[in-house]
Order: C-alpha cells, then structure tokens, then sequence
C-alpha cells in the first residue's frame, strides 16, 4: 500500500480532504441505506396489522430516511466528482511540468491517461465500502431468521469460490488472446512497412494467406474462450436462481408456519438481493488496486529525479563552467572518460570530433539532461544538478529545434507577454522577417508538423528568434545549419553573429562557416579531449582541427579543369 500512501502524500490538502470527505458521506449513505428493507417490513406488517396510524408513520418515517440517505450519498458524489478532476489536472500538470524541467520525452499516456484514470478512482473507494457493507445483510438475515443466515452464508461461499475461478480463467485467456493480438499486430506493421518488396516480387497472394491464416487462429482461440466462458456463466446464473428460489421458498415456509409476519419475507428477500453486488464488487477490488498501483508506480518513477530532495539553488549570471574528472556511460558502453574544461563567461569554444565521439552528450552534461556517472559539473562552483533555473540560462539552437504546427509568431513567442516593439527587432536580428511578406499578417501563418511547411533555413531562423527572446546567458548551436541550403546558410550565419557578439558560445558543428565563429578549439577522440587551444593555434600543428580544416578544403574547392565544359 506504499503506492497510494505517497499518491495521497503528494496530493494537494484541499484535494486530499475531499477524498477523505467523499469516502465519509458515502460510507454513511450505504450504510444506512442497508437499513432501508427494515421499514419494507414495517410498513408491509402494518398492511397485514390493517393498523393505518401505523402504516402512515412507517411511509414518513421511510421517506425521510431515504431522503437523508440520498442525500449524504449525492454529496459525496458530488464532493468527488468536483475534486476528482481537481486531483486528475494536479497529476497532469506535475507530470507534464516535470517532464518539460527534466526535458524528458515520456510517454504522452502518463501524462494524460493514467491521471484521467484517477476521475474514476471513486471504484476503489466504492469497493472499500462495499468490503464494510458485506457484514449488515448478513447480521440483519441473523437477526430476522437464523436458519436463513445459514442459507445466505453457503450462497456467498458459493459466489466467491466461483467468481475466483472466472477472474483466473478470464486473467489466463485474455493475456493470451492479447499476446496472439500483439504478434499479429507486429507481423502486419512489418508487412505492411515492406508494401513495396511485396509489390514488385508480387507476392501479395502469399503474405495475404499468412495474415490470413494468423488471425484464423487467433478468432478460433477468442470463439472458444467466449463458448466457454458464456456456458460457465450461464450454469452459474441458474445455480443463482436456483438457489434464490430456494432462499424465497424457505422464507414463506417460515411466514407460512406462523414464525414471522409477511414483511420479515419481503426484508429477508431484501437482504439477500443485496449480498450479490458487495461481494462482486469487493472482489474486483484486488484488481482495480493493481490496475491503479501500477498506474501511481508511473507517475512516481516518472518522478524519480535525482534532484528532487536537494536544495535547489537559483544563479544570477554564469561566469564560469567547470567540468572536473567527468565519465560518462551509456549502458556499458563509456562515451566520455576523464574529462577535464573550463568555459569563462564570453568564451566562443567549438566542440569538433567524429560523429559518436560524445560532443552531444557533453552539451546534455553541461545543460543539465544528463547526469554524469563520475566526476561533477559546476556552475560559479555550484553543483549544476542542484541548480533550479538552469534551463532559463542556456540557449540550445540545433537541427532539432523543434517548431509547434502553430503560427510563427506564436512559435516565436511560445504565449509570452512580449511587446511587440521587441518582437519586431528580434523577427529583424533573426532573419524570420525575409520570409514573412506582410509583417502583420503574414507573422500568423501556419508552419506546418514541425515545420513541414518551412525550409531548414527557415526553420533554423523561428528557432534563432524564439531563443533571443528568452535571452539566454550561454548559446549552444548544435549543428544549426544542417539542412539550410548553401544559398541560405551566408545569411543564417550573418543573423547568428550579431546575436552572440556578448554571449557565452559552445558550437558543435562540422562545418567552417560556423566553426569560424569560435575562439577557442575543443578536440574531442575516443571520449578523451585531445585538443583544447585557440583557432589560430590549432591550425599550425598537426592535430585533429588541422585534419578537419584539409578535409573540408579538399572537398570545397574544386580545380576548374574538373569541371565539364
């Protein structure tokens, strides 16, 4: 029960009170709605007594009761469903803020299904009850007739024996039937991703006949489960009837021999009618704790950031990055080893290397994504994971800069308040003003799935804009420029330098036009930095820099007797 002892830890006191509420007025509403078959009684005994005086008070006193018993269950009701969905946006949000800090991609359905399961968590609450409710038939039936209590104790031995074996059965064939649903999915998805294989080897006829054959055997497992679970459901609800009637049959026996009046009959039937639902319900109740256990045991490991019990701190301006000793593994594999840099305020490093070498994985370091296995990141000699505002700090544009299928000024904006006198000098300083005809209007358009309606050059340059206008202290430009056309990338390039002139710049990039912005060469071979010196420097020794800049010469330049006339 761990699980929702930190659920209700960490649930707001307003919202955690009106759980405790909700659960309160609808444990006393079924519970005293249990002694709703008493006044059956009365008020039938009073008929067959032709009493009227009393027949009139036994129907006030019902109709007051009753209306008092509706009414706590109705507040209860309603004292839940209006903080359920409190408690339902309170995960969300926790979830969805944590996700977006942590700059974690986790799956949607934590944020928004498993809360929106908690607007139905009223089920568990309700099978509680139901556990507490199973004891007042029974003591009423013992009360009224005790020969009939034995009859109704059988029955639920007999209820709850077969109810386990239909939950197992149903447990057993559905996780199969599901498993088989998955594999044919998969198989499906494969063959439908080779529809072009297919089409010229015109195989079609054969792949056909494997779906075909694969869900055959699938709806033959399904057909015989459902065969077999409605015959055992349907022995079941005669073995119910049979076992009613015989329950009735007994109680007018004893109405019959002068034992009790007519009303106790109709109470005892009462009573008896009312086991069925309790038991059912409080025997899904293991179920619907595993299904919500599991539900909360996503939420709390999406929770599990390694921050989250440390002082966090808040920096005002960054003067200085310090990286000591840092190693860095993906699973087994060591992606960075002993790595050792400082990076003062107003430095321009480029970060170069082949592709895999780590130049990503240090800039997640340094932004904080990721934590190193050995070693620590310091920011003004404060430990990086301990700092709050991190994210408000450094800046990343890169090829994978996202753009929302929204307008561009709202792309730029992201909702801030911003004037819009500041808004035209970044769409200016950007470059998004050369592709936007009317500044007014055009400023709206729709850019399309992550800018599938845009070129990287623009797409590059609403990303460049967004980022001025959070104003960060540290530029990072992760290969910026990939995809812009040549023709573009002059101009790209132009907006991006005046932008950093004062900023703190770490480039990773493999090409010149953009390494050229950096003071400083930071060389990067097996996870090792192998070289850490000024431009001018790295390019008069042999070294990795030196090996970039021949290759890219070679590959740039061409002799004109190796073009075609």
């Amino acid at each position: 029960m761990n699980e929702f002892k930190w659920f209700f830890r960490n649930m707001p006191i307003k919202i955690k009170f009106s759980y405790i509420l909700s659960f309160f007025f609808s444990l006393i509403s079924s519970l005293l709605m249990m002694s709703i078959p008493i006044f059956y009684k009365f008020i039938i005994d009073s008929f067959q007594e032709n009493n009227s005086e009393k027949i009139l008070k036994s129907i006030v006193y019902f109709l007051i009761f009753n209306t008092f018993c509706t009414f706590f269950y109705w507040l209860g009701e309603y004292i839940f469903r209006s903080k359920s969905t409190a408690s339902v946006f309170h995960y969300m949000k926790k979830t969805y803020i944590w996700s977006i800090n942590n700059k974690k991609n986790i799956n949607p359905e934590i944020i928004i299904n498993d809360p929106l399961a908690f607007g139905n968590f009223s089920s568990v609450i309700y099978g509680i009850i139901n556990i507490i409710k199973i004891p007042i038939p029974l003591i009423f039936i013992f009360l009224l007739d005790k020969n009939s209590f034995f009859i109704a104790f059988i029955t639920i031995i007999i209820w709850f024996f077969y109810i386990k074996y239909d939950r197992n059965y149903v447990d057993k064939n559905e996780d199969e039937i599901i498993e088989i649903e998955r594999k044919n999915f998969d198989f499906i998805d494969d063959s439908l991703k080779g529809f072009y294989d297919i089409k010229i080897t015109s195989t079609f006829k054969y792949e056909f006949e494997k779906v075909k054959n694969k869900y055959w055997n699938w709806f033959k497992k399904i057909k015989f489960y459902i065969k077999k679970r409605n015959l055992y459901l349907l022995l079941f609800e005669i073995l119910k009837i049979l076992m009613m009637v015989g329950y009735i049959i007994y109680a007018f026996y004893g109405f019959y021999k002068n034992k009790y009046l007519l009303g106790t009959v109709f109470a005892l039937i009462a009573y008896y009618d009312k086991l069925e639902g309790p038991i059912i319900s409080s025997f899904y109740l293991n179920q619907q704790l595993g299904y919500y256990k599991k539900i909360i045991n996503n939420l709390k490991s999406t929770f599990n950031d390694e921050r989250e019990n440390e002082e966090e701190k808040i920096v005002e301006n960054i003067e200085e990055i310090k990286l000591e000793n840092v190693d860095f593994s993906y699973t087994d594999k060591k992606i960075l080893n002993d790595i050792n840099l400082r990076i003062k305020k107003g430095d321009k490093i480029a970060l170069i290397g082949k592709s895999g070498e780590g130049k990503t994985t240090l800039v997640k370091l340094i932004t904080g994504e990721e934590k190193a296995n050995k070693g620590n990141i310091f920011i003004n000699s404060e430990n990086i994971m301990n700092i709050k505002n991190i994210y408000e700090k450094i800046g990343v544009l890169s090829q994978n800069s996202h753009i929302f299928n929204r307008s561009i000024k709202e792309n730029i904006t992201m909702g801030r308040n911003i004037d819009e006198k500041k808004l035209k000098e970044v769409i200016e300083l950007s470059g998004v003003k050369d592709f936007i005809e009317d500044l007014e209007n055009g400023i709206y358009t729709i850019t399309g799935q992550n800018g599938s309606y845009l070129s990287g050059g623009q797409r590059v340059r609403i990303a460049l804009a967004r980022m001025m206008l959070s104003e960060p202290e540290i530029i990072i430009l992760d290969e910026p420029l990939e995809g812009v056309d040549k023709i573009k990338e002059e101009k790209v390039i132009e907006n991006i330098k005046k932008y950093i002139k004062d900023k703190t710049v770490i480039i990773i990039s493999h090409r010149f036009s953009i390494l050229n912005m950096a003071d400083r060469i930071i060389g990067l071979e097996n996870g090792t930095i192998v070289l850490n010196d000024l431009k001018e420097n790295a390019l008069k020794s042999d070294n990795i820099f030196k090996s970039f800049f021949d290759a890219e010469k070679r590959m740039t330049f061409i002799k004109g007797d190796d073009i075609d006339e």
